[in-house]
Formats: structure tokens, sequence, C-alpha cells
């Protein structure tokens, strides 16, 4: 659904459960951006051949494609796609390879306004096209891209 208020910014939140997905639609139309939803991976790879993005949102534990599965079939069509993950668990989330195909991860459970601050760094960054920003995150370690 398209928020009349809209930021600059389409995002596309992909998670098979449905009150998830209304809970993060609502954190981010309130932060002003234009959300689409989809109830997994195969759902959103079809939404994603007729529509472009310029931050997906994932979760990691689906039926089917896993969130890094899916990250990777993104990654492999669109190799600059800004993708931010999901998870309660992030050391179970496989290496992130290189060049990552996860540019963040944020650990469940989360604020809102961690998500917004997020989604607002992934979007200025991919505008400058530099690598994804953690500015403002002071648990940010190299090596772990989640906070």
């Amino acid at each position: 659904m398209v928020c009349p208020n809209a930021k600059p910014g389409r995002i596309l939140v992909v998670d098979d459960e449905p009150l998830i997905l209304q809970v993060l639609e609502t954190i981010l139309q309130g932060g002003g951006y234009s959300v689409e939803l989809a109830g997994g991976a195969e759902q959103a790879l079809a939404i994603l051949a007729r529509s472009n993005f310029d931050v997906i949102i994932t979760d990691f534990q689906m039926p089917g494609l896993k969130g890094d599965e899916f990250a990777m079939e993104v990654k492999a069509r669109t190799p600059r796609q800004r993708i931010m993950m999901l998870t309660g668990m992030p050391e179970q989330v496989p290496a992130l390879g290189q060049p990552p195909v996860i540019d963040i991860i944020l650990r469940k459970p989360f604020r809102s306004q961690d998500l917004l601050q997020t989604v607002q760094n992934l979007l200025n960054d991919a505008r400058q096209d530099s690598p994804p920003s953690i500015e403002g995150h002071p648990d940010f370690s190299p090596a772990q891209l989640y906070f």
C-alpha cells in the first residue's frame, strides 16, 4: 500500500507471518515510506519481476527459500539492491559472503526508530552508491553486520 505522504523510497517487506507484515507496514508507512508486502520469498520474487524497490526487508526463517537464499537470488539479478534481514538469531545466518548478499541484519526485537533509521541509512547509502552505513549504532563491530 502506498502512503499519501511517502518519502522517496519504496520498501518491499518479505515475511511469512501476516502479523509481522502488518506491524512492519504500519511502522514504515508511519515513517512516510511506500510499502509493498510479500508473504514469502517466492511471492517477493514475482513482485520483483515487475517492480523495483529501494530497500528489501526480509525475515530469515521462512518456508521454502530462507531469507539468505532469497537475498542470493535477488543479488544475482540486481547486485546493488539493498537488503536488510530481520532475525532473532543472527548467529544462525550463514556467512554473508563477499560481496555480502545481506547489507545489514537487524536483531529482533528492535525498536521502531531503529528500523526507520536503518532503512534511511540504506537509502542514503544507495543514493551515494556506498557501502551500508552503521553510523549511530554503537553496538556494531566489523565482525558482525548486525546490531
